[in-house]
């Protein structure tokens, strides 16, 4: 399992308070300790920033940048027999359509095709997703995607963020053990692993939230998918 958070903001916000959160999950949380590397993707007008580090979050520091409109932050708790190196470090990127993507995820991927490769299976749905948004819109593109691997794979969770400098998609579809919490105002939208606060709500198992910046407010639509697969 790993600890990640993530926002879409109209306006630049604090993007610390984030990472004090997630370092916090991280050391102390559910599942503790997510020990095994971090890193962050911070999207501004016309500027992007990502870091991916191997030492535990909380043994590391967050420098810059001070602000921005969307992130997302991820600390690793790296899979048995998975190896612990930069290329594992989360998030991981991508350029499609004009677009620098980034995208993390909380549980196991198993059991998939040997055609697929042999990547991390983080990485490998990462894969997917670059390989359909070459002719597909990114929610199609993430939606096939998860098709793909309800079809070929078990799972235990595909609960993940894909973010770029105007979307930002959280997904959750995963067993009892992998949760999601949200909380949404008119400016803002914040989804992470554990309730920062007490008013965060628990993301309903099989949905997607798309959000997207319009003007100084954010857009968000829920997309219902089925629960019913093959996780376990």
């Amino acid at each position: 399992m790993c600890r990640m958070i993530g926002f879409i903001s109209s306006v630049p916000i604090e993007v610390s308070k984030y990472f004090e959160s997630v370092k916090k999950q991280a050391k102390y949380g559910k599942h503790a300790p997510h020990k095994d590397g971090w890193g962050f993707s911070t999207y501004n007008e016309n500027e992007f920033n990502f870091k991916k580090s191997l030492k535990p979050i909380w043994e590391d520091t967050y420098e810059r940048p001070y602000q921005a409109e969307i992130a997302v932050i991820h600390a690793r708790q790296a899979s048995p027999n998975t190896k612990i190196v930069y290329q594992n470090a989360h998030p991981f990127i991508f350029q499609q359509n004009n677009e620098i993507w980034s995208l993390v995820h909380n549980g196991t991927i198993k059991t998939y095709p040997n055609s697929w490769g042999n990547e991390l299976d983080s990485k490998i749905f990462t894969n997917l997703i670059e390989e359909r948004m070459r002719t597909s819109d990114p929610l199609k593109a993430l939606k096939d995607s998860v098709d793909l691997i309800r079809a070929n794979c078990n799972f235990s969770s595909l609960n993940s963020f894909l973010v770029s400098s105007k979307n930002f998609m959280a997904l959750r579809l995963s067993d009892d053990s992998h949760k999601l919490f949200y909380k949404v105002k008119e400016d803002l939208f914040e989804i992470s692993t554990e309730p920062v606060e007490e008013d965060w709500i628990e993301m309903e198992n099989g949905t997607i939230f798309y959000a997207q910046k319009i003007e100084h407010t954010i857009e968000i639509k829920k997309i219902v998918i089925p629960i019913e697969n093959k996780s376990n």
